[in-house]
Formats: C-alpha cells, structure tokens, sequence
C-alpha cells in the first residue's frame, strides 16, 4: 500500500480543501434566496488574538527556550502562546461560526481524519508575529538560531525567513483522530508577498491551544537494531496549552498522526516554517 501523505495547501489556494474537496467558504445561503437563514460567517482571524512584540518593552515576552524531541527532526517551544491567548484562539473558534466539520476515511492515498476546522489563507500580519515570536523577545533570539544549526545539513544554507500566512486551527472532539501520514512542502503564492512567494514550507508549526486526555502528536521512525533488522518505534507528545510543537516536514518528514482524542477537547493552530529559495 502506498505510504499515506497529508497535503499542505498552498497559500494561494482559496476554495478547495485538498484533503476533503468541500469548500472553505463556510456560506449557507444559497445564491438568489433572501430567505434562507445564515450563521455568522467567518473571513479572518482577528489581529487582537496575537498582540505584536513590543520591542521597547521585551521583558512583556517571557523567556522560551527550545527543546529537542528527536534530533534534528521534532523540537517543542513551551509556553510559546500564554493561557490567555490560546483561551481568546478557543473562544474566538467557537464563536465566529467559521467551525467546518470534515472527515474522510483512509485510502491508499490519504490518511483518515475526523475533526473540525477553520483556515485564513492570507493572514499576513499574525503569520508575521508569530515568526517575530520565535525570531525576538527575550531569549527565544537562540530559538531560531538554535533550529538553523540543529537542521542546517537539511537545507543546503537556505535560511527561515517567515511563516506561512495559511492559518488553519483544528478541534479534535472526543474520538476524533488523524491517521498516519507525513506533510508535503509547498510552495507559497501570492498571498506571502514578494519575500515568500515562490518560496517553500519545511517544517510544520503547531500551536497547542487546549489539553485533553489523548490526542498526542505520535511521530512514528524506524530504528535498526544491531546493524542487522529494522525495529518500529515511536514517541509522542500530548498537548500542552501554549506549546509550540516544530517538525521537519518534505522530504525529510517524520510519518506521525493524531491519536484519538479521549476526553476534552483539542484545539490546535497550524502554520509552516518557510526558507529561503
């Protein structure tokens, strides 16, 4: 059976969700009908989720160090957004209206998923603080400094220069899950401006807003025992609230899933990691 593979959308894709085929345009009524009754319909995050850094007050970010899961594969930021930020994320999630409810069962081709989700293809600006973020504020300077040396022989000198704009949170309730697959590389469009278009994605950033019983992030690899056969293995990370969980992803990607939630609910924001050409 061919290896299952999740892929990334590009910046630049606005109406189609690869993965499921229905639309992101979460629009109930139909065209020509005054009648029929909508929900609030959501169109962007709002900039007030994520405050930018003040850079004549640095000590308002606290300080955030990198640790490594795996080498040079899985790395995680704790407290990266703080408890009243993922609350504000969650309560902004579920009061927008922009929840879409999407499942699919496994192929040869793609791997099963049950959750909901909202996504903003062009969110420029919080993509931008969320990789001053990482980039600024306190000691999270040797965050990126630490992932460039930690990752360096991946990417032939090509440097982080942003985050992808494509903003997608997810909530996973009781059950819900994600199968095994790995996160292709893509190609920004448009909507990242002149710096990132035509640019890559290589790792996968995801932002815990929520704990739950279950649920872990599973990163699945392959060990060889005595030089002679090859062991399975794999390590997960249950969510944190305001943890930042990195992963190479491409050619280099770890095949990992979602595994099923137990109890509670997990909200997760997803953005990507993009180097230069």
């Amino acid at each position: 059976m061919a290896k299952k593979r999740k892929t990334t959308l590009h910046a630049s894709e606005r109406s189609k969700d690869k993965e499921t085929g229905s639309s992101c345009n979460n629009n109930n009524k139909e065209e020509g009908s005054s009648n029929t009754l909508t929900k609030p319909r959501f169109e962007r995050f709002p900039l007030h989720l994520l405050p930018p850094i003040d850079s004549n007050n640095k000590t308002a970010i606290h300080p955030m160090k990198l640790q490594e899961l795996y080498p040079r594969r899985v790395w995680i930021v704790p407290s990266f957004f703080s408890p009243i930020e993922c609350r504000n994320w969650v309560t902004f999630c579920e009061t927008s209206g922009g929840l879409e409810y999407t499942a699919h069962p496994a192929t040869s081709y793609i791997a099963h998923r049950e959750c909901f989700r909202m996504q903003q293809h062009d969110a420029v600006e919080l993509a931008t603080r969320i990789f001053q973020r990482i980039s600024q504020g306190g000691s999270s300077s040797s965050i990126m400094k630490r992932l460039q040396q930690e990752s360096s022989d991946l990417y032939a000198g090509r440097v982080p220069i942003g985050c992808n704009p494509n903003l997608r949170l997810y909530k996973y309730d009781q059950g819900h899950s994600f199968g095994k697959h790995v996160d292709g590389s893509n190609v920004i469009g448009p909507e990242g401006g002149k710096l990132m278009q035509g640019c890559s994605t290589e790792m996968t950033m995801l932002i815990y807003l929520s704990e739950c019983a279950g649920g872990a992030t599973r990163f699945h690899t392959t060990g060889r025992t005595k030089g002679r056969s090859n062991k399975a293995t794999s390590f997960a990370f249950e969510p944190q609230v305001g943890t930042l969980l990195l992963h190479v992803h491409g050619d280099h990607c770890l095949e990992h899933e979602a595994d099923p939630v137990l109890g509670g609910i997990k909200y997760v924001l997803r953005t990507d990691l993009v180097y230069s050409h």
